[in-house]
């Protein structure tokens, strides 16, 4: 499997580089080429020097961080942190979610204003900026001019080169949808990246073999740095972990145990409109299908879709359920721990002891999501470890067992 991505993207590329013809003789473009004839012919006219975004609806700005192929993260000395959703386009998603051609249009935005020189931002209605339906990004058109160029508007060009439709109208409140009509037209014509049938180099949907502890130190068998582009993988892990962001956005740590040693990688669901943010439950084995996503200097899956009906290698479906247990007293209750967060064991009767194996039988209680403890479940615990056990110990661990019903546990490290 080593060398796996790259192989993949350098099959992909040969194939997506083919010239096909079009009926009536129109070019049908390889999704190679970049294309300006339409966005050189939009200028910008607004006086922008001075200008502050949040008061004049315009201003200079710098990139911040890069997001995908409709949002960058832009800072101002006048304004401060503009979060940009770009107005009348919407690319394929990238982060969350990965669709076709996603990855390449957050490549393209990224090119593009790498190379820029200056960068304005202007709202999408002239004057006072307005935010998306999520009110966490302003709406805006991203201007910008490199050493060969003046002023392109990215927002055109993204349609120009076929890596979202015209998400416009033709009223007054799209101020340059004459122009986006015509970009999408010819994109179509030409049958570019959306509009086309042909593969994208850097997507690819059959999902490969993954374990977490081969990932650990390989990460490039998974993730190619230069295109920013991750594997799909499949694979069965627990979940052990959840974080909800201030912004609303979920994290799941997932785990597999080899020898009873935990190997982990995050899990980003995303917000809760993903139905995986509010189904995964601490606890569960899942059969998780994801793609191999570099977020700051972590590794993390994302693009989860969540089923419990279907089963299927596009899919991230639970196996089993409350079978990853948590005893402690000083975890407070959570709803997504479901029934899975046990109080502390407390050993009971020693079965056997022997170098590197003890069998013990100790007793806990449920944690109710009232936080009140059942009556005492008694178990019957293996430790694979030289740990010496007795009768009395307070044991706060984690196990794992075979079955939701089954009061045999293994005892994790």
């Amino acid at each position: 499997m080593k060398k796996l991505l790259p192989i993949v993207i350098v099959m992909l590329l040969m194939v997506s580089c083919v010239f096909v013809a079009c009926d009536g003789g129109n070019k049908v473009a390889d999704n190679t080429e970049h294309l300006t004839d339409i966005t050189k012919t939009l200028t910008l006219t607004k006086d922008y020097k001075n200008k502050s975004f949040f008061n004049d609806g315009i201003g200079v700005v710098r990139v911040d961080a890069f997001t995908d192929g409709d949002t960058t993260r832009f800072y101002s000395d006048t304004d401060g942190t503009v979060n940009v959703r770009y107005y009348s386009i919407d690319t394929p998603e990238s982060t969350t979610s990965v669709e076709k051609w996603g990855k390449a249009a957050s490549t393209f935005v990224k090119e593009r204003l790498s190379e820029a020189t200056e960068i304005v931002v202007e709202s999408s209605t002239g004057g006072e900026p307005e935010m998306d339906s999520y009110h966490t990004r302003w709406l805006g058109y991203v201007w910008y001019k490199t050493a060969d160029h003046d002023f392109y508007l990215l927002n055109l060009e993204i349609v120009e080169n076929g890596y979202s439709k015209n998400n416009g109208s033709g009223t007054a409140k799209f101020a340059y949808n004459s122009y986006f009509a015509k970009a999408e037209s010819a994109a179509r014509k030409m049958q570019l990246r959306v509009f086309s049938k042909l593969d994208d180099p850097l997507y690819n949907d059959d999902p490969v073999e993954f374990a977490i502890k081969d990932f650990e130190g390989n990460e490039d068998m998974y993730y190619d740095k230069a295109t920013e582009v991750g594997a799909k993988v499949i694979f069965e892990a627990y979940i052990v972990g959840h974080e909800v962001s201030k912004s609303g956005t979920h994290m799941f740590e997932a785990s597999q145990f080899v020898d009873g040693v935990k190997h982990s990688i995050n899990v980003y669901t995303g917000y809760n409109s993903n139905p995986a943010s509010n189904a995964l439950c601490i606890g569960t084995l899942y059969k998780f299908v994801g793609t191999v996503q570099l977020y700051g200097s972590g590794y993390q899956i994302s693009n989860i879709s969540y089923s419990e009906l279907y089963d299927s290698n596009k899919l991230t479906v639970p196996r089993a359920a409350n079978v990853y247990l948590t005893f402690s007293n000083n975890v407070s209750y959570k709803a997504d721990y479901d029934k899975s967060l046990y109080t502390g064991l407390t050993v009971t009767e020693i079965v056997s002891q022997n170098e590197g194996q003890t069998v013990f039988k100790a007793t806990a209680s449920l944690v109710s999501a009232s936080g009140t403890a059942s009556q005492p479940t008694e178990f019957t615990v293996t430790a694979n470890n030289s740990q010496t056990y007795k009768v009395g110990d307070f044991l706060m661990v984690n196990a794992l067992r075979t079955s939701e019903e089954s009061t045999q546990l293994t005892l994790l490290a």
